[in-house]
């Protein structure tokens, strides 16, 4: 009977402890400390890559970027004009929302959002259709009220030396960053069809811009030592047919070639676009 009692008491403790267990180890997991969420919410950015203006309002493509170590949640994008005052600017409360709330956006990854302004939000307003306030609502790491982050902030257009704005997912390998970009031209209201051809690395125009980037203001103002540029810098050829509506675009189209100029982050070894020269056509 003694050793009855015992194999019951037993049983009964190992239960306990299943069902109690896992519970502390979720909590566990779940829990970010307040420097290690305001350091992820530090590495989250955001910018305007297309704008294109209809007849009943503005479509703005804004990218977010997770440069952080943590997987985000349930993210919710909206975006406001300022108000314009007699000393600047003041923050929106009126914002419009994306339609849909990105479920999940990994780390080192990005995600591109569309959200629509309709006319009828600004129209006679005092709002500054030129300067644009982002507000970002989500989950880091785990969906739980302790990890819950906001953002309200300006947002700005992303600028390229040929005026126009390539939507890139920045990643490790340089050829599909180039890639990418050329295919999410396809996201852009004035694109009707594009297709990539050949994408490669060009040694011999890398080592060209190298030489001619070394010890230039540009190197100097961004920081790119001799070494840094022969170990995280190279240049992408890339060949792709694109169709645009002419309506919308005065964008030469056709069969293009063209060059990507990239670096790496030391720190991610992520490679984005930082420049490109113009597209070539190369029809026969």
């Amino acid at each position: 009977m003694k050793r009855l009692w015992f194999v019951l008491l037993f049983i009964a403790l190992v239960s306990i402890g299943l069902l109690i267990s896992p519970i502390n180890d979720d909590q566990d997991m779940s829990i970010l400390s307040g420097i290690e969420k305001e350091e992820a919410i530090d590495h989250i950015r955001t910018a305007i890559v297309s704008e294109l203006e209809v007849s009943d309002g503005k479509e703005y493509q804004v990218r977010i970027a997770n440069n952080s170590h943590y997987t985000v949640y349930e993210l919710n994008i909206a975006l406001s004009y300022q108000i314009k005052t007699n000393n600047g600017h003041r923050s929106n409360k009126d914002k419009i929302e994306a339609e849909n709330i990105v479920v999940r956006v990994e780390s080192s990854s990005n995600e591109i959002v569309t959200i629509f302004i309709p006319t009828a939000y600004y129209y006679g307003k005092n709002y500054d259709v030129e300067s644009l306030e982002v507000g970002l609502e989500g989950y880091l790491d785990q969906v739980t009220d302790l990890n819950k982050f906001g953002i309200l902030g300006k947002i700005e257009k992303m600028k390229r030396s040929n005026s126009d704005l390539w939507i890139q997912e920045v990643t490790k390998d340089p050829l599909e960053v180039v890639r990418s970009a050329i295919n999410n031209q396809s996201l852009k209201g004035y694109t009707i069809s594009v297709d990539v051809g050949f994408v490669e690395i060009d040694n011999d125009e890398t080592q060209r811009i190298i030489e001619m980037y070394c010890g230039s203001e540009l190197a100097e103002t961004r920081g790119w030592s001799a070494d840094y540029l022969q170990e995280h810098f190279v240049v992408v050829k890339a060949n792709y047919f694109v169709e645009y509506d002419h309506t919308k675009t005065f964008m030469d189209d056709g069969s293009l070639e063209q060059y990507f100029y990239l670096t790496r982050d030391i720190i991610t070894e992520l490679w984005s676009i930082i420049d490109t020269t113009s597209a070539v056509s190369v029809d026969s």
